[in-house]
C-alpha cells in the first residue's frame, strides 16, 4: 500500500478506529515491527488525507453518519515523521500535533457532532456522549 500510494496512485483504505490520531496509531501499529519506524515515516509521508466515520443513531429511527478528517500538510507530515526518527512513535505526542491540527486543517467529530445535533439529525444523548465533559 505505502509503494503504491508513494508511486502517485490514489489509495484507500479502511481501518477500525475511534479518531483521527487513533487511526494513524492503529496504521502505524500493523506495520512490521522490525521495520516499524522506517515505514512509518513512509507513510506518513504518503497520507494526504485521514478520515473517521461513524454512523450514528438519528433522530428519525435511522442512523446517520458524521466524522471527522484531517488533511495532512507537509508541516504536519514533517512533524510526524520527525516523532517517527527521533521518538520511535510516542502516541500522546502524535495525538497532540493531530489535534493542534485538526484547528486548521481538519473538522472534528465534535463540530460535526453539533452541527448535526443544530439540524435536528442527532439526539442531545448523543451530543453528550460523544463530547464528553468537553
Amino acid at each position: 500500500m505505502i509503494t503504491v500510494a508513494q508511486t502517485g496512485h490514489k489509495v484507500n483504505t479502511q481501518i477500525h478506529a475511534g479518531s483521527v490520531a487513533e487511526t494513524l496509531n492503529r496504521m502505524i501499529s500493523l506495520l512490521d515491527f522490525s521495520q516499524r519506524q522506517c515505514l512509518a515515516e513512509s507513510l506518513v509521508y504518503a497520507l494526504d488525507t485521514i478520515i473517521n466515520v461513524r454512523l450514528v443513531p438519528d433522530t428519525l429511527g435511522g442512523r446517520t453518519m458524521i466524522y471527522e478528517y484531517l488533511q495532512l500538510t507537509e508541516d504536519i507530515k514533517e512533524k510526524l515523521a520527525e516523532i517517527y526518527r527521533n521518538q520511535s512513535g510516542n502516541k500522546n505526542k502524535i495525538s497532540e500535533i493531530i489535534a493542534q491540527a485538526m484547528d486548521q486543517n481538519g473538522t472534528s467529530l465534535s463540530d460535526i457532532v453539533l452541527q448535526e445535533y443544530r439540524n435536528g439529525k442527532v439526539t442531545n444523548r448523543l451530543v453528550k456522549d460523544i463530547l464528553g465533559n468537553k
